[in-house]
């Protein structure tokens, strides 16, 4: 997966984020497999441990297969 052009908007212990994503995944033979294009939006609170992910939301924008020629 590669990610980019992260957006994060922070309310006191809250915070929602966007983050686009572009992700090649590969069978096992490594001739075939998809090219996922899309965005993620995030809900994150703040917790004794740190930032967390609380909801996580996928839209997929472009799936795309791939095969050897």
């Amino acid at each position: 997966h590669r990610l980019s052009n992260m957006v994060i908007t922070v309310g006191g212990d809250h915070a929602v984020a966007r983050t686009y994503l572009d992700g090649l995944m590969m069978a096992p033979d490594n001739s075939s497999g998809v090219n996922a294009a899309g965005f993620y939006d995030d809900e994150i609170v703040r917790t004794d441990a740190g930032w967390r992910i609380a909801r996580r939301r996928y839209t997929q924008v472009q799936l795309t297969a791939i095969r050897s020629t």
